[in-house]
């Protein structure tokens, strides 16, 4: 069996596992590949309450940045990832959840550990490589965790964020800090412009 989302459209082919639907309650307990890498996805929701409560949860390890995977990301989250030039692998853990007691609800969450991977930031396109860490998404806002990567000797660490302001795409604030960083064309060359001397 073949899966996707209509609001994630990333397939999940060679599924696995057992549905059932007992007295008013839906449980998931499914295991199928996307990318060539196992996705597990579990849930309970109990439609006797309106508009259900409970939740679901989908998560896998070793998955890779791609096309396939921006293109099935929401237009916001995807430009952020090209903005980072982001390459390599991921474990990620995404939940929803529904219930009368949540604000809008429903709620929901994605963890994103990064292992292994490169980036340069188009506004700053100093290129790092054994980039890990973790990014956070809590309803809509985005939280990067301490990443940790390099570039020769140097060690740079980057924190930040997305909130969303209004019905605008929101305001991505990244801060970065350098230690042993060489002072080399490649830096020279990833500062604004009138920076260069």
């Amino acid at each position: 069996v073949s899966l996707t989302h209509y609001r994630f459209p990333y397939r999940v082919d060679r599924t696995v596992g057992t549905v059932t639907f007992k007295g008013r309650t839906l449980t998931l307990h499914l295991t199928g590949q996307a990318g060539g890498h196992p996705v597990h996805v579990a849930g309970t929701i109990d439609t006797a309450v309106a508009g259900g409560r409970g939740f679901v949860e989908v998560s896998g390890d070793g998955m890779r940045i791609d096309d396939a995977l921006l293109a099935a990301m929401p237009p916001r989250s995807a430009d952020v990832l090209r903005a980072l030039r982001g390459s390599g692998s991921f474990d990620f853990v995404f939940r929803h959840d529904r219930g009368p007691g949540l604000p809008r609800g429903w709620s929901n969450s994605l963890g994103i550990r990064l292992a292994n991977c490169s980036l340069s930031y188009a506004g700053f396109p100093y290129p790092l490589s054994n980039v890990a860490g973790t990014i956070r998404m809590e309803d809509g806002r985005w939280t990067i965790q301490d990443l940790v990567g390099s570039n020769d000797t140097g060690v740079v660490r980057c924190t930040g964020g997305l909130e969303p302001v209004g019905d605008d795409d929101g305001e991505l604030t990244l801060a970065l800090a350098g230690r042993g960083v060489v002072l080399e064309r490649e830096l020279r060359d990833a500062l604004p412009a009138g920076m260069h001397r």
